[in-house]
């Protein structure tokens, strides 16, 4: 999930100047992923709780306990901040959805 303060939200793009490959695997994390053990409430368009497992300069890792829509904007508290985030990607895992 891209998370922005002050409900500013950058565009969704993809590098005119990496291949598919690059964007679908490792090499396409720019930032340094920093472990985290946060709670997570999503307030909006759905209910549903989770934690932060690591966060970048690019995004948030949560697990979550209700699935999330690809491109959805949701408001969000993570550990009483509140935030804006867009879902960039979201899978099924168990009984609940690992997202970013």
């Amino acid at each position: 999930m891209q998370v922005h303060q002050g409900g500013k939200l950058a565009p969704l793009e993809l590098d005119s100047g990496r291949s598919r490959s690059d964007h679908l695997g490792r090499s396409r994390r720019r930032w340094e992923r920093t472990p985290l053990d946060a709670n997570v409430q999503i307030w909006s368009p759905v209910a549903a709780t989770g934690l932060a497992l690591n966060i970048s300069a690019g995004g948030v890792f949560v697990t979550v306990s209700r699935a999330l829509r690809e491109g959805q904007v949701c408001t969000l508290s993570l550990e009483g901040q509140p935030e804006m985030a867009r879902v960039a990607w979201c899978k099924r895992v168990g009984t609940g959805c690992i997202a970013g």
